[in-house]
C-alpha cells in the first residue's frame, strides 16, 4: 500500500513535534496546523497485484476506510471509494478528505479495508462518520480481501511523503494494496 502527500505551497503547513507527558503526567496529542476552509488531509487509494477469492472472477474493489483516534478505544468507519471493476490493480478517483473541522492527529490510526463487491446494487460510497458498530454493510454481496493501517504521522514523515503498505488477512495473503496519499495545501485566496 502506497501512500503520498502532495502539495501547492508548504505555508502555513507545520507538523507539530511527536506527543509529549506534560506536568501531570498526560499525554497532548500532535495537531495539525491548517487555515480555514482548507482540508487537513486528503489521500487516494490504489491496489495492486490483488487476488480474486474465486478463480478466473474479475474483481470490482472497495477500500472501506475507518479511524481509530488516540483518545478513543473503538473504530469508526468514515468513508469509503467508488468501486472500480475489472483490474486487479485498480486506482480510486474517490479520495479521502479530513475537513479542517475534523479532529485528526499524527497519532490518528486509519484502517483500510479492501473487499470484492459481487452486489453492486447497495449504496457502497460513505461520505459521512459511521461508528462501526452502526449501521453496518451487509457481508453478503462482498468478500473480504485483507486490510492494512497506518498513522497519520507514518505518511506525513515517510520519504516521498509515499507509504507502501501490505495487506493482513487472517490467512496467508498474496494481495497488496497501495495507497497514494495527499495533504491538500490549498490557500484561500
Amino acid at each position: 500500500m502506497e501512500i503520498k502527500e502532495e502539495g501547492t505551497s508548504e505555508e502555513g503547513q507545520h507538523f507539530l513535534p511527536t506527543p509529549q507527558a506534560n506536568d501531570t503526567g498526560d499525554f497532548q496529542l500532535t495537531s495539525i496546523q491548517k487555515t480555514p476552509d482548507e482540508p487537513q488531509l486528503e489521500f487516494i487509494l490504489a491496489c495492486k497485484d490483488l487476488v480474486a477469492p474465486v478463480r478466473d472472477r474479475k474483481l470490482s474493489t472497495l477500500v472501506q476506510i475507518s479511524i481509530i483516534h488516540p483518545t478513543e478505544e473503538g473504530l469508526i468507519r468514515y468513508s469509503s471509494t467508488e468501486i472500480v471493476e475489472g483490474t486487479r490493480d485498480p486506482l480510486f478517483l474517490t479520495g479521502v478528505t479530513f475537513p479542517s473541522e475534523y479532529p485528526i492527529y499524527e497519532e490518528t490510526k486509519i484502517k483500510l479495508t479492501v473487499y470484492d463487491v459481487k452486489d453492486k446494487s447497495h449504496d457502497t460510497v460513505r461520505t459521512s462518520v459511521l461508528h462501526e458498530h452502526k449501521d453496518p454493510l451487509p457481508d453478503i454481496g462482498r468478500s473480504f480481501l485483507g486490510y492494512a493501517s497506518f498513522k497519520v504521522g507514518e505518511l506525513l514523515k515517510s520519504k516521498e511523503q509515499l507509504l507502501a503498505l501490505s495487506l493482513r488477512w487472517v490467512s496467508a495473503c498474496t494481495n497488496a494494496v497501495e495507497v497514494n496519499s495527499r495533504r491538500a495545501l490549498l490557500k484561500a485566496g
